[in-house]
This record gives structure tokens, sequence and C-alpha cells, in this order.
């Protein structure tokens, strides 16, 4: 038996890891790399090359099961990581961030900012409740919906958990309050983001995410395709035919592991099932720059974390600093900005690349119920992080699903 996986992202990878077990498969791959967003790349630091992730960098071993074992099983090491997270709303005295009493006061004007403190109060308090939100009948309501309703401050709102939704979910503010309440709750509660003691240990692939990625592809029991521009996929009672230009190959069986619009454009027959769910996936366009300009950072050092958002004249970005996240041992600080607000200086930008993210709403979670439902149709099978809260594990979890569902 031939299947055919389209798309070598962790939802992909794993998926053809797993079943080449038992089965011949090929796996294809559009860009010129392997491994979606884990994405590795060699910085020249003086007389030494640093490798750095610059898409999937951090897990834990709490909410990320399935890739721990994923891991394990494919003898990769990994070391801990650090999770911080500031705000920075540089036309205004706003500066804080997680690491301790410093970093909360980094400006220390803020020792007597009545606002500022009542948000300190509000973050206590918020974090302490909202749990129980949950208990509430939360379906259509959105997370502005309910900070509109609220009585907490515009600091809270302003200064804190939208700058934190924006930069876990690589999105706009203006996008942010657009999420899911329930998904919000769901994924801060499981990922012990509401607990000021205590959180969950994070960690980092120790000689980056492409050795995972080497390890599956030497595993894999067909042929794996780079810069491979599929045409069309044309399902019949007997078979997968993948077009590529003028080139067919035939298959059993056809995995689709990429984005779900993507999905959806390489079905030359698609289903009105098909359309009516894959098409209500949506997805922002990132810019992410590796620089080593510290303008990007908070204006105070004292401030400095892994992730910190930086506002000026209400345009806003997330940098992400990896000597802290992926434990670099340089003198040289660097760092990952996606959409950038400040014009970086071409002397300090070492590599731009594009990343694509799913885009959460209420439309999304009535449709991700019904995903099921389209697999095994035919010949045809889906997985992909847009199955849940789009990280890695949702990709692989996805997959690994799939994969008990393939009775063949």
């Amino acid at each position: 038996m031939k299947i055919a996986v389209i798309g070598s992202g962790i939802s992909g990878l794993s998926s053809a890891f797993y079943l080449s077990k038992k089965y011949k498969v090929d796996l294809f791959e559009q860009n010129d790399h392997f491994g979606g967003h884990s994405y590795t790349f060699d910085i020249k630091d003086q007389n030494k090359t640093i490798p750095v992730d610059l898409g999937f960098i951090v897990f834990n071993e709490l909410t990320y099961p399935n890739l721990i074992n994923f891991f394990k099983e494919l003898n990769i090491p990994f070391e801990k990581s650090d999770m911080s997270f500031s705000v920075s709303v540089q036309d205004t005295r706003i500066e804080y961030g997680g690491r301790g009493l410093k970093a909360i006061f980094a400006n220390k004007l803020n020792l007597f900012n009545l606002s500022f403190l009542k948000m300190i109060k509000e973050i206590i308090t918020f974090y302490k409740n909202a749990p129980s939100l949950l208990k509430s009948n939360l379906k259509e309501v959105t997370l502005g919906n309910y900070l509109e309703q609220s009585k907490l401050s515009k600091y809270f709102v302003e200064y804190h958990i939208i700058p934190m939704v924006a930069a876990i979910w690589s999105m706009p503010f203006s996008k942010a309050k657009d999420m899911p309440l329930e998904l919000f709750l769901k994924f801060f509660i499981n990922h012990g983001l509401f607990k000021l003691k205590n959180r969950p240990q994070w960690y980092t692939v120790t000689n980056r995410s492409r050795t995972y990625v080497k390890k599956v592809l030497e595993n894999i029991s067909g042929e794996i395709f780079k810069n491979y521009k599929i045409n069309k996929i044309i399902r019949t009672e007997d078979n997968v035919r993948v077009k590529i230009e003028n080139e067919y190959l035939d298959y059993d069986y056809v995995i689709l592991a990429s984005h779900a619009d993507e999905s959806l454009k390489l079905l030359e027959d698609p289903s009105d099932h098909e359309i009516e769910i894959l098409s209500k996936f949506k997805y922002i366009k990132n810019i992410a720059v590796l620089h080593n300009d510290a303008k990007l950072m908070p204006k105070k050092k004292e401030a400095w974390s892994s992730w910190n958002s930086i506002t000026r004249r209400k345009k806003t970005c997330v940098t992400y600093w990896l000597n802290n996240l992926q434990n670099l041992k340089c003198e040289t600080n660097y760092f990952l900005t996606l959409n950038p607000i400040y014009e970086i200086e071409k002397s300090k930008v070492i590599k731009k690349l594009n990343f694509t993210h799913p885009y959460f709403n209420a439309e999304t979670l009535r449709y991700q119920t019904q995903l099921k439902s389209l697999q095994g149709k035919k010949r045809t099978w889906f997985c992909g992080a847009y199955f849940g809260y789009g990280f890695h594990e949702d990709g692989l979890k996805s997959a690994i699903n799939m994969i008990k569902d393939f009775k063949i």
C-alpha cells in the first residue's frame, strides 16, 4: 500500500514517521526546507556558528505529552528554557516584566502609579478567578465581549491580557479580542498560565529542532520530495493521483497535513462538506526578522524577558529574546521580532522569514468539532495544528488521532 503525505510540518512528519512502520509512505514539501515551523538557522557569531530556532522553540511536559514522547522515541535531547513575558509601551512609562519584583517595577515611577498598581492587583485576582468562568455558557462569547462587560481597567486590558494573547497566538491586537473566551481560558488553564506560582517547566531542543526533523526523514519508508509544487490531487474510487506539472503519481491514500485552506485548494473535486468545513479556518501571515537591534526590546534591561510585547503609537510587535529562550552561549544578544514596528538597521538584520499562523474565532471552535467527519472520505485524511490550539502538540496530536482511525 502506498500513501502520500502532503506537508512536512510536525503533522506531516509524524504521520509519515508512524505510518512508515507499516506502509510505503512518500512525503511532499512545497518549500525548500522540511519541517514547517521547525526552522533552524545558523548565525555566524565571531569565529563560531550558533544554530537558533526561529519557529517552534519551546514546549513543556504538562501540555506537550505527545511531543515529549515523540522526542524520547527519536532520542532527541532537550533542556530547560524560560517563558517569561514583558510589556513595553514605549510612548508611556508602562514597562514591566515577569521575572520578579525588579522586573515588575523596572520603571520605578510605577511604584507611585495608582493605575499600574491596580493592574497588578487585577492580574492576581483575574488569574485566581478566571478558571471558574468555564462553568458559564461561553458559546459565541469572545475575549473582547468579556472584557467589555467586565469592570477590568484599561491598563489590565491594553497593557496585559491583550498583549499576552497577541504574543502567544502571533496575531495583531485588533484580532486578539476575537479570540473565543472558552479557547483562551482552556489554553491558559492547560498551560498553567493562570498560576502565579509553580508554573510548568518549559524546555527547548538542545541541538535545535532540525535534529528531530532529520531523524524523522531518515525513517521515512518511501521517497521524500522537496520543492515539489503539487498542482492538484485527483481522487477516484480506485486511487489518488498527485499531479505535479505534467507528471502523475498514484497512491492508495492521501494525507493532507497542510494548512486547511491550502488542503482545500489542492483537491480537484472537494465535496460540499469539505468546502463548508475547511473554508472556515483562517490564517494570518507574519514577517519574522532575526536581528540584534535592542531598540525592539524594553528600554529597561531589568524588564527583558523571553517574550516581549513592544508597543508604540498603537502599533505592536513581539520580540523573542533568543539567548534567554535557547541558552545561547555568546555575548551578542539575538532577537526574533514578528512584524517589527520600527525600521531595523540593515546592518543588524540577519534573516527575514514569513510564517503563517492560524487565526481563531468563534466560528473556528464550531467547525473544529466537525473535522473528524472528513476523515477517510474519498481516500483522504486530514491533520494539522488547526485541529487544536495551533501549536506543535496540536499538530502531532491530530496526526496520532488520525492514525488511530486509519483502519485499512
